[in-house]
């Protein structure tokens, strides 16, 4: 399995079941993305015919996702719960991959070298270059979605930003944002952005300002510790509801993400966990909800109203508000206090 094949396959626009197909190839494929592309192996997996499938590859090849590197013309043979090349098809996931890239992974892959070392079983296709059309096509899908990253991460920030703008000038906001809470909306929304929020910019902009109001956006758990953990135990696509809790609650996040560190959680399980809007049952000791807990604790405790009188400078009457005097110590060389 190729972790950062899968990376840049999650990164993909294809659709549905070319997608599925895509991530299938990318779990059996290795590290540079070269993997045996049997259609009936590929079919039994994802559930959908082998003539489907055919049909996908061809697709994918031609939005330049994956390339074909030997043509076998047959089908993939079974050994050892694996697949060897025999007469299927070879193909590399490029998805998202630079043509520097890609030439540098045809002299690092084993898979790869072990494919050439077998000249009879070689396609017309000539691995040892890249063809110019391949060049310069995957060259043009490469920039066009760096152009469209480039419009996500930067080119929306000033129209949020001016959404935010907005929201606060309305009447019915009497409290406006401060330019301290606009510089915080301001670092938090480029974090989100980055991310890669896919909702719509009015709706994060109206959490970013909720959030900046209640000052939720100092919190010290930051939107981006709480996506570098989400992502370290297996968080997957989009970030939208991780984002949304954290702007909503962050400390119900900081203690999820940490009870699913605790619990070996999968990414899925705490996306569904953040999308209940519960709690998990235990806490981060370090957390302010942890301290809160205690604190509440001790104001529920029966003798809560004794404890504090005992301890305030000038303690009070129980029953009413009549100070009452402290009692005269002898002086032992000890406070009365």
């Amino acid at each position: 399995m190729s972790l950062e094949a899968l990376n840049r396959v999650w990164q993909s626009k294809q659709p549905g079941t070319k997608k599925l197909v895509l991530l299938l190839m990318a779990w059996r494929a290795d590290e540079y993305g070269y993997v045996v592309g049997g259609a009936d192996y590929l079919a039994r997996l994802a559930n959908i015919s082998s003539r489907s499938v055919r049909r996908i590859l061809k697709d994918l090849r031609e939005a330049n996702e994956i390339r074909l590197v030997h043509s076998g013309g047959g089908r993939a043979s079974k050994v050892n719960d694996g697949f060897q090349p025999g007469d299927a098809n070879v193909y590399q996931i490029v998805a998202n991959m630079t043509p520097e890239e890609i030439a540098a992974s045809e002299e690092k892959s084993d898979f790869l070298r072990a494919i050439r070392s077998n000249p009879d079983k070689l396609s017309p296709f000539n691995p040892d270059k890249l063809s110019p059309n391949l060049m310069l096509n995957t060259a043009a899908v490469f920039n066009s979605r760096r152009s469209a990253a480039a419009v996500n991460k930067g080119d929306k920030l000033s129209p949020l930003l001016d959404l935010v703008d907005k929201i606060d000038r309305q009447k019915s906001n009497p409290d406006k944002l401060s330019p301290l809470f606009k510089e915080q909306i301001r670092q938090v929304a480029e974090v989100a952005l980055a991310a890669g929020w896919g909702g719509e910019l009015d709706k994060l902009a109206r959490l970013l300002v909720d959030a900046a109001r209640a000052e939720r956006l100092n919190y010290a758990y930051s939107l981006q510790d709480a996506l570098d953990d989400a992502r370290a135990i297996g968080w997957r696509g989009n970030s939208d509801d991780l984002i949304r809790a954290w702007l909503q609650e962050p400390g119900r996040v900081e203690n999820l993400i940490w009870y699913a560190q605790q619990k070996d959680w999968g990414g899925g399980l705490l996306r569904r966990a953040l999308q209940s809007g519960e709690w998990p049952p235990e806490l981060k000791p370090d957390s302010p909800a942890a301290w809160r807990a205690v604190q509440e604790r001790y104001l529920n405790d029966p003798y809560a109203a004794f404890y504090a009188n005992f301890a305030s400078e000038t303690p009070q009457d129980v029953e009413g508000d009549t100070p009452v005097p402290r009692p005269e110590y002898p002086d032992m060389g000890v406070s009365s206090k």
